[in-house]
């Protein structure tokens, strides 16, 4: 073993978990073995009602009785607009992150139009860093209780095994 020790024990998986409003970013080790907060990423607003963020839009719904979808809703709505807008942002810090090599793998956790968004721009050099992605909101697990569910779902503790992606039920 060199002073730097094992590839093995240096390997630093990123986990992140996100929906379209928030993200957090933890991180494993082998020599650590344990999961820990990283950073956490908020959308701006990501505390605030739709009726605060866009007070134009309260009332505006569609009619209960109508039965027509009108041409912009739900797609283009102010709200799935920042969802996508957040998304993207995550994976630009992903991106950033990768270039100054803070991570050696990665595992994507997210529902899955938001991990679909965040991985849309990725570069060659993120992608292959992927080692898992899993299409499940998880946002709102503790932390604590984040190993075992990934444990169910996909390979955790991380491997080197090749890149999976799990469809999880209701995701």
């Amino acid at each position: 073993m060199t002073a730097q020790g094992t590839m093995a024990e240096r390997q630093l998986t990123w986990v992140v978990v996100a929906d379209g409003q928030r993200a957090r970013v933890l991180t494993y080790s082998a020599h650590d073995t344990v999961l820990r907060p990283h950073n956490e990423w908020l959308a701006p607003g990501a505390h605030a009602s739709p009726a605060d963020v866009h007070p134009e839009h309260v009332g505006h719904g569609h009619a209960a009785a109508a039965h027509a979808r009108h041409a912009k809703d739900p797609q283009s709505s102010p709200q799935n607009r920042a969802k996508i807008d957040f998304a993207r942002e995550v994976a630009h810090k992903i991106e950033a992150a990768c270039r100054s090599k803070e991570f050696d793998a990665l595992i994507l956790v997210a529902p899955g139009h938001v991990l679909g968004e965040i991985r849309r721009d990725f570069t060659r050099a993120v992608q292959d860093k992927i080692t898992c992605e899993l299409a499940k909101d998880l946002t709102k697990t503790p932390t604590n209780e984040l190993p075992a569910l990934l444990a169910r779902e996909v390979a955790f503790p991380p491997t080197n095994a090749p890149r999976r992606i799990v469809n999880a039920p209701g995701a």
